[in-house]
């Protein structure tokens, strides 16, 4: 997967980029927790896209992100916590380009700027 980084508010956050089905399927799946400012982008076509948590032993955040075409960074729309282990399916409401999964780092609004650096 390819790495980057986002910057949300005052925090640097290390992201790796699941773009292929397979990398999206696994997500953090038997995954060891990551530090504790990491995080994992979704990138997908634009669709209203679910997340569960099966064997995956830590709570995550879960962002979907919006895109600002003027500006040139993303938008935080719909914010949700993931319980470890849940097999609970967590949609989005609407339809979105991409999602991100973050480790327990500072707390993230809804309405918030994420900007992205590759």
């Amino acid at each position: 997967m390819k790495t980057g980084e986002v910057r949300i508010g005052k925090n640097h956050i290390k992201i790796k980029i699941a773009e292929s089905i397979v990398d999206r399927a696994r997500g953090y799946m038997f995954a060891k927790k990551p530090s504790e400012c990491e995080g994992l982008l979704f990138v997908f076509e634009r669709k209203r896209a679910c997340f569960w948590m099966p064997f995956v032993n830590f709570p995550l955040q879960l962002l979907f992100l919006e895109k600002d075409k003027k500006a040139g960074f993303f938008i935080v729309k719909e914010k949700y916590v993931l319980k470890p282990n849940s097999l609970r399916e967590q949609c989005s409401k609407k339809e979105y380009g991409y999602a991100l999964e973050l480790a327990a780092c500072a707390p993230v609004k809804e309405g918030q700027k994420v900007e992205m650096v590759f």
